[in-house]
Parts: structure tokens; sequence; C-alpha cells
């Protein structure tokens, strides 16, 4: 049997902005800041893939104290929330964990080549610390490939922005623990960070943030993203066999490259209807897609 719970989540009114919003769609933040009732609100069983990452979190925090590399009473919980201003926006932080006084050395072998390394951890620089699914080994190769997801860096740059430092640190575990990743991340000028191969320039986000707040009262660009690509528009050869078996079977909507975001979206089931699209396929989009795919298995193979 799997059980029918019920998960009821705390509506807090937003007024600010944090630094966790970095990249996430604009539609969710003007939507939040108008107090729209979410249509796609969390489940109880989302909750435990939530609360699993939380556990990755305070488990590394507790080794990096074992290690000597956080002082062993930091509390993210007990400090104060950091605000900053920019661009007459206040946006609100507060940080997994900051090297201890004194800084520390971290080592380690490169994750690319079979090499011993250290890293000199200075004093006061801030840690950020995030979960990937172990089950998702697209994701777990872009960290393979050094190139840590963009949201992360641009929250871990706003710390060091907030916190003057010219360097941070990203750690990334899968939940089970068998892959892990540490990325130093540097600020290379003005307000522009590299991290891995990842490069960000949080100036653009700073103002996207302002235009978002400016725009709060007016309803939100509802195509910031698409869902559901016009089927006649979209170049099936240069998708993955992949992705059009799952097509063909209406377990995948083929939208932009964002599109993600409204699948996580508390507010999908809004965002689909104002954009004058379906859920999914319907028979007859579906029927489009087995023409237009008619024989695609053999497509790579003829090229």
């Amino acid at each position: 049997m799997n059980p029918k719970l019920e998960y009821k989540e705390e509506q807090r009114k937003r007024n600010s902005f944090y630094a966790s919003d970095s990249c996430k769609l604009g539609i969710d933040i003007t939507l939040e800041l108008q107090d729209t009732p979410k249509t796609n609100p969390t489940l109880w069983n989302n909750t435990l893939r939530m609360a699993a990452g939380k556990g990755v979190e305070l488990q590394m925090i507790d080794i990096l104290k074992q290690n000597n590399i956080i002082d062993k009473d930091y509390d993210q919980e007990k400090i104060p929330t950091t605000s900053i201003i920019r661009n007459g926006i206040e946006i609100r932080m507060r940080f997994d964990a900051i090297i201890k006084k004194g800084g520390a050395i971290l080592k380690g072998e490169d994750s690319r080549l079979p090499n011993n390394v250290e890293i000199k951890l200075e004093e006061g620089e801030v840690l950020e610390i995030k979960s990937i699914n172990n089950k998702n080994s697209f994701d777990i190769q872009d960290y393979i490939n050094n190139n840590p997801r963009e949201s992360y860096v641009m929250q871990l740059s706003m710390y060091m922005d907030a916190l003057e430092k010219e360097r941070g640190h990203l750690f990334v575990s899968a939940i089970d623990g068998l892959n892990y990743f540490w990325f130093v991340c540097n600020r290379l000028h003005d307000r522009v960070y590299q991290c891995g191969n990842v490069v960000v320039d949080l100036d653009k986000e700073y103002a996207r943030f302002a235009e978002i707040w400016a725009n709060k009262d007016k309803e939100p660009n509802w195509f910031e993203e698409t869902y559901k690509l016009d089927l006649e528009k979209i170049d099936w050869t240069k998708l993955s066999a992949g992705n059009i078996s799952k097509a063909r079977n209406n377990a995948l909507v083929i939208g932009s490259e964002g599109k993600f975001k409204i699948d996580y979206s508390p507010y999908k089931d809004l965002i689909i209807q104002k954009q004058g699209a379906t859920k999914g396929y319907t028979d007859e989009e579906l029927a489009v897609i087995a023409v237009k795919t008619k024989n695609y298995t053999t497509w790579n193979k003829t090229k």
C-alpha cells in the first residue's frame, strides 16, 4: 500500500529576496511576493528528499568540525541573518559554514587526475554545502567535468560579495555519499566570480532582482520559460534518442532550455494554464510526434 498523507507547508509573507533565489524563476518570486496560493504545493514525500539533503549538510558540517576546519561551536541557526542592499533590493542569507580562525589545510585528491592536492583555507572564507540526487547521472557527470550548477555558484558568490571575500568554497555530495566534489570559487573582477568552469556575473542577477521588485504588483512574464514548444518548430534531430522516446511515450514534454524550472515550480499548473497549454501531450500531439520522429533510432546511424 502507498500511504496517502497530508503535509501543510508553513506560509510566510515574503518581503525581500534571498541568496537562494539565484537563477530562480522570476514568475515564482513575483507570485510569492503577491501571496498567490500555490497550485503545486510541496507533497509529504518530497519533504523526505529535502530532509535527506539537509542531513548531508549537517553531517558534512560535523565532519568539518572534527577535522578542525570550522569552529566546533559554529551553528548556522544561531547566527544572525546577513542582509545586504544591492540595486536598492534587500537580499538576505545565512552561511552554511565559515572557515575557522587561523585558517586550515584541506588535503585531497584531484577528481580528474590521481594527484594529491592541498588547499589552504583562509580564515573567514565561506563554504556552501549542497546535495545532489545520486540517481541523476547527468548531473553528477557535470560535476566530474568541473561544471557545478550555476545557481549554486551564484548563491555562493553572493555570500562572498556580502563578506567582501575574494574566495569561497562549494562542497557538493550525492545523498548516498558515493560522489562528492569540492570546488574553489574565486572573484575574477568587479562582481564576476568563477567556480570550476562556471562564471557568473552578480550585477546581472542583482539587476534582475530589481526588475522583479519594480514589477512585483504586475502580472509576471508567463513565457519567461516555455513549458511546451510548438511541435512544428522543434528540430527533433537535435534531441537525444532517450528524450525522443520519453516524448513519444508522454513521459517528457519538450520545452525551452529552462523548462525544468517550470516542472519544479510550486505554480506549475498556473503557468501551464497561462501559457494556454495542457499538462503532458494530448493524443493528437502524440500522433504528430510519432510521425515527426519515425525511425528516430536510426537517425544517428545514418549521419
